[in-house]
């Protein structure tokens, strides 16, 4: 097998993982922000427990090494809120969406369309 065609599979499967990511990126955020703009839908500790799960694996194993710090504030911001959920103030709602972009961010995924979800609800 020459080295060109192994180079070429490899940036194909790359870019294929790339996409998996960014769909199960996405899944785990939406379950995040469902949770975060409708709390009485979602009353069993459970969820809760699988998304501060979720919150870790996207920040231990995902985020960009070198980050800054206000991206590692957001989701450990979060994993507080969720520590609290469903018993929490609007206060908290509007700061955990502002937490969520900052992830998107940290991740460096554009925020607009969670900005325009944001203001149509």
């Amino acid at each position: 097998m020459d080295i060109k065609e192994l180079i070429a599979r490899e940036e194909v499967g790359t870019s294929n993982l790339d996409r998996h990511f960014q769909c199960y990126f996405h899944n785990k955020m939406m379950v995040l922000l469902m949770m975060i703009e409708h709390p009485f839908l979602y009353t069993d500790v459970c969820v809760a427990e699988r998304e501060k799960i979720s919150l870790d694996d996207l920040c231990r194993h995902f985020l960009p090494f070198g980050v800054h710090t206000k991206y590692h504030h957001a989701f450990k911001w979060l994993r507080l809120f969720l520590d609290r959920f469903p018993n929490v103030s609007s206060r908290r709602t509007e700061k955990a969406l502002e937490m969520v972009r900052l992830v998107y961010e940290g991740f460096g995924f554009k925020s607009d369309l969670l900005a325009q979800a944001h203001c149509a609800a």
